[in-house]
């Protein structure tokens, strides 16, 4: 995987591909975690077809290939026309926003309280969990 950032970094120092606007200034090009993989680059058919390159050429030497059933491609401030001409040169799935991405809820607005809410809730809920388990039976009432 770490072959793989290089690659996908040393990428966007070509013409052709481009960063995604809002990540331009750190040069974020994509998230790794695990076996999950997030891309980020300007919605232009050069800079997708780019990275669609980039990533069969990493499969063809290492064997590893992304999933067709939970590989999808999201578009913000994109137009119909593009977006169109991407979605049929690619293969991947269209996916639609809110999505989560390790449990975090993202979308492609300003997210507002009601979009974390769910996840503010579990989380005090262990950490009530967390915090009670090392109390004494007086303790915990």
């Amino acid at each position: 995987m770490e072959i793989l950032s290089r690659y996908l970094r040393k990428l966007t120092s070509q013409p052709l591909v481009s960063l995604h606007p809002k990540c331009s200034k750190i040069r974020l090009t994509h998230l790794i975690f695990d076996d999950d993989l997030m891309l980020f680059v300007r919605g232009d058919l050069p800079s997708v077809k780019g990275v669609v390159q980039q990533l069969d050429t990493f499969a063809s030497w290492s064997g590893l290939r992304e999933n067709i059933n939970k590989t999808e491609i999201y578009f913000g401030g994109v137009s119909p026309d593009v977006k169109a001409l991407i979605l049929h040169t690619i293969w991947f799935a269209e996916g639609s926003f809110p999505f989560r991405y390790l449990g975090v809820p993202l979308n492609s607005s300003r997210n507002s309280a009601e979009v974390y809410g769910s996840l503010i809730t579990k989380i005090q809920n262990a950490l009530l969990h967390w915090s009670n388990k090392f109390l004494s039976y007086a303790g915990r009432i």
